[in-house]
């Protein structure tokens, strides 16, 4: 009895995403700690690696409030925009650790989109979403790219840890 419904459950899983409301395969959202581990697992040695270390240790931020603000936007482009990571980005300024309410708020947000928009994203442009994550992460470290505020090393930084967060998971 017990290997029957061992052997069942992965079909009973695949079921249960196919009919779920976000969409079943390929529309399934990414869990900010599933998006951190892929991110941070892809950056030993890489240009993406030292650029955030090096913004992180310029800014002051951790490196999970930075990746925090890039899956917000990752997740966000095509169903609920990139307006709750800017709004996000305030307020990690200036509170800098109410992770936990940012990815709720987040998670309500993007939720509601999908699901009066219908099944998942439209697969908006990665140049738009990688300019709004080094938006948001400019406004979060440094007040944003306003004259003067951010170098031009650490703008390089911010967008190479930009586009490196937009690349698909």
């Amino acid at each position: 009895m017990a290997k029957k419904v061992q052997g069942a459950i992965p079909v009973v899983s695949l079921v249960s995403k196919l009919l779920s409301p976000e969409g079943g395969i390929g529309g399934e959202a990414l869990s900010y700690n599933e998006y951190c581990r892929a991110k941070l697992d892809a950056a030993g040695g890489t240009a993406f690696g030292d650029a955030l270390s090096r913004l992180c240790d310029d800014c002051g931020k951790e490196p999970r409030t930075v990746l925090l603000l890039a899956w917000m936007v990752y997740e966000g482009r095509g169903t609920c925009g990139f307006e709750p990571a800017r709004s996000a980005a305030v307020r990690l300024a200036s509170t800098g650790f109410d992770y936990e309410y940012e990815i709720y708020r987040f998670e309500q947000a993007r939720d509601a989109a999908k699901a009066a928009a219908g099944r998942g994203r439209d697969g908006a442009d990665e140049d738009a979403a990688a300019a709004a994550a080094a938006e948001a992460i400019a406004t979060c470290a440094y007040g944003g790219f306003g004259e003067g505020a951010v170098s031009d090393e650490m703008r390089a930084h911010i967008e190479t840890v930009a586009r490196a967060t937009m690349e698909a998971v």
